[in-house]
């Protein structure tokens, strides 16, 4: 076998997963009939060994014997004679520096000088003046002598300022330049390398696949409103990369795989179950609680939903793969590089809610269905309406077909004020706790324009027979819906400079065997 072959197999495929990347470099060589040893220089020394990978083309007329990676390093020494150079020109800055320092003193000096000699002259033309006495010329001139020595003495303090704040860079930099002078430096690199062996001469296809961490990507998205109803998405992927090596005019693929995760099915613990009569106390009293829960929906409702989140990308518990149209370069420096996924466009229905009990505040709110191919991966949204920047919100993982809310920001023009109070009080002979609770909501147009918006509140919704809620229609404000999940709407529609007040009332009865603290 003859020395190593050379092959310029730069980077063509990359494989983006949730920490790492799978990265795929080719190349062509000819080559003669028998063994070779084929190397690749300059790659990044982070590649995991035992991903490492090698192979010829598809033709089947070569194979593979061996591949390996051999890491190495210069270490440059440090430079003392650069040192040295470095720190006389930083001394001589510095006697510059002071030099401007004192120069800079002396106009403050003089400047002092020259205020002080204007509050005199000014006392000698109002004393004068008192006496009658007219010497207009003379103070003319003395003021004008003043002023213009101020705005030159203003001038070079300004111009003082200035070149010491670039001595003071200067210097800056250049201590820096001393600093790495005596540091010794580190550079490290990989060379692939791979035996293999052909029985005919010709020209062959040779590519290396290894796995490298210090690479990562996230989603995120871009809406654009129009004032119609229109509305235009667009997913991006964040990529991150500081892997030792560029990505130039890659074929990238965007994936939620985890392979850090691994395999292995979770290890079960037993659950043991015990079973003992309930004591006396148990048996006469019942333990209640408040508490808020997040309701699950599956299908195109737009509620809220419970999902188990894990850091990373939520998929929805199935690996995706994103491949982008175009060839794209992502440079070794750390940064964040934006990159598209995809697009659709859509119509939306636009409507304003408000969620006092949440935030006193009416928003904008657009629902729409995700007209995409893929599902929508959870993340950060850029919101654009008309042509401008609203802000940002955030969407979680919408499957491809599934109906969506995004929130567009607060009506500025509705102000909205809630107030809540709470009276207990024991009713007749049955000793049954009733809790009122009353809730009034002002609502204020201050546009010269109408505003309709759809008002949400909460009631308890009671899951054993010993506790019931409910509505006091007598005193609440009419015109609203309940739901089954105790969301009470109110459907309102404001004139110009219009206010409102808007009134709720329910009951929570428990029998005297509850015990609730509210």
């Amino acid at each position: 076998m003859s020395d190593a072959r050379l092959v310029n197999a730069p980077v063509r495929r990359v494989t983006v997963m949730e920490d790492r990347a799978q990265v795929r470099r080719v190349g062509k060589i000819e080559l003669e009939a028998g063994q070779h040893l084929l190397r690749v220089e300059r790659a990044t020394p982070l590649v995991v060994d035992r991903t490492l990978r090698a192979g010829l083309g598809p033709d089947g007329s070569g194979r593979l014997l061996d591949v390996r990676i051999r890491r190495e390093a210069t270490v440059r020494a440090s430079a003392p004679q650069q040192e040295r150079e470095l720190s006389e020109q930083i001394e001589a800055l510095g006697v510059e520096h002071a030099r401007e320092r004192d120069h800079g003193r002396a106009v403050d000096a003089e400047q002092q000088a020259t205020r002080r000699a204007l509050t005199d002259l000014l006392s000698v033309i109002a004393d004068e003046a008192g006496r009658g006495n007219d010497h207009a010329d003379s103070w003319r001139s003395g003021l004008s002598a003043i002023a213009e020595r101020s705005r030159a003495l203003e001038e070079e303090a300004a111009q003082i300022l200035e070149r010491s704040e670039q001595l003071v860079r200067r210097m800056q930099q250049l201590n820096h330049r001393r600093w790495l002078a005596l540091q010794p430096t580190s550079v490290y690199w990989a060379d692939l390398e791979a035996v293999v062996e052909v029985e005919r001469a010709g020209a062959f296809e040779v590519y290396w696949e290894y796995l490298v961490p210090c690479t990562m990507w996230r989603p995120s998205h871009e809406a654009q409103l129009e004032g119609d109803g229109k509305l235009s998405w667009s997913t991006y992927g964040t990529v991150w990369q500081r892997t030792g090596e560029p990505w130039t005019a890659v074929e990238l693929v965007l994936s939620t795989a985890r392979p850090a995760l691994g395999a292995e099915l979770p290890t079960l613990a037993e659950d043991q179950l015990f079973l003992r009569p309930k004591t006396g106390a148990e048996r006469d009293e019942v333990e209640v609680t408040l508490r808020d829960e997040t309701i699950a929906n599956v299908g195109p409702a737009v509620e809220a939903r419970t999902v188990d989140t894990v850091p990373g990308v939520d998929d929805g518990g199935e690996t995706r793969a994103f491949r982008l149209a175009d060839a794209v370069s992502v440079p070794s420096d750390g940064s964040a590089h934006l990159v598209r996924i995809g697009q659709f466009q859509t119509r939306c229905d636009l409507s304003r809610v408000c969620f006092p009990e949440i935030e006193p505040l009416v928003s904008l709110r657009s629902e729409q269905d995700n007209a995409g191919k893929s599902p929508l991966l959870a993340g950060p949204v850029r919101l654009v309406r008309d042509g401008g920047f609203m802000g940002r919100s955030s969407i979680d993982f919408v499957g491809a077909g599934e109906r969506f809310a995004v929130g567009w920001g607060s009506d500025d023009a509705v102000q909205v004020v809630r107030l809540t109070s709470r009276h207990s009080e024991e009713t007749g002979f049955s000793r049954r706790m009733r809790h009122r609770f009353r809730v009034r909501v002002y609502v204020s147009n201050t546009a010269p324009e109408p505003r309709s918006f759809t008002l949400t509140e909460r009631v308890p919704v009671s899951e054993i027979e010993a506790v019931r809620v409910e509505i006091v229609a007598a005193e609440s404000s009419s015109g609203y819906d309940v739901d089954r999940d105790g969301h009470v709407r109110f459907g309102l529609s404001l004139g110009p400079r219009e206010s409102r007040e808007l009134s709720l009332v329910f009951d929570l009865e428990a029998s005297k065997k509850v015990r609730w603290t509210p």
